[in-house]
């Protein structure tokens, strides 16, 4: 199973492991602006509730930073729920970044192997 884990170190911390790269777009990493840095690519995997993303995220240890995340991840329910109809609809809430924590946030997927043309 590919997966990202983002979090916290001493700032943010970021790992990707792709299984099944598309093999006609390596991915890509190069610099943006004075001091950012960009990084692309495309695992090979499928769409529905099938292939869907899992989302882990660690709750925070500090108190009052959980309570932010819970507040607003419960608004967040709201609104997606106000939203159904809207297939463009987005939601946001506040995750505190922790630190010592790189996999605060894990989004995992099920790639699956190309098809080979015959």
């Amino acid at each position: 199973m590919a997966s990202a884990e983002i979090g916290g170190d001493s700032s943010v911390e970021w790992t990707i492991k792709a299984d099944h790269v598309r093999k006609r777009k390596l991915p890509k990493s190069a610099k943006s602006g004075k001091k950012g840095w960009r990084q692309h690519g495309i695992d090979e995997t499928g769409f529905g509730a099938r292939f869907g993303f899992l989302i882990t995220l660690k709750l925070p240890k500090n108190r009052d930073n959980r309570t932010t995340f819970i507040t607003t991840l419960a608004q967040a329910c709201a609104d997606a729920q106000a939203r159904i109809k809207n297939r463009r609809a987005q939601v946001e809430f506040t995750l505190p970044i922790e630190r010592k924590t790189p996999n605060q946030i894990r989004i995992r997927w099920k790639a699956q192997k190309p098809k080979t043309k015959r």
